[in-house]
């Protein structure tokens, strides 16, 4: 997985129905990406330590995306309203361009 799996996850969040509103979204996690993406292009002309810590951080931020999007799936699943076609295709196209892409995960 690297960082920029982030914004296929976020645009996947946005798409998944929350069945148990209030909880968190991914607001803050956004806001914090984007100023990862904006260090590590500002910092990495100087610095290649600031580029792999920045590069570290969207991964976390990615990985914190996807389980959001897990949690919001089981809920989902749980309720029994889980058939939406949209977010399936959605899901394996991704999966499989992400396979194509990448050797590991």
């Amino acid at each position: 997985m690297s960082g920029q799996h982030f914004q296929v996850f976020a645009e996947l969040h946005d798409v998944t129905p929350d069945l148990r509103p209030g909880l968190r979204g991914l607001g803050f996690v956004r806001m914090y990406y984007h100023g990862l993406q904006m260090l590590g292009k500002v910092a990495g002309r100087f610095s290649a330590s600031v580029v792999e810590w920045t590069e570290r951080e969207r991964v976390l931020c990615a990985r914190y995306a996807a389980v959001q999007i897990d949690r919001r799936l089981q809920s989902q699943s749980c309720a029994g309203r889980f058939d939406s076609f949209l977010l399936n295709a959605y899901l394996l196209a991704f999966l499989a361009s992400t396979s194509q892409n990448t050797a590991s995960i």
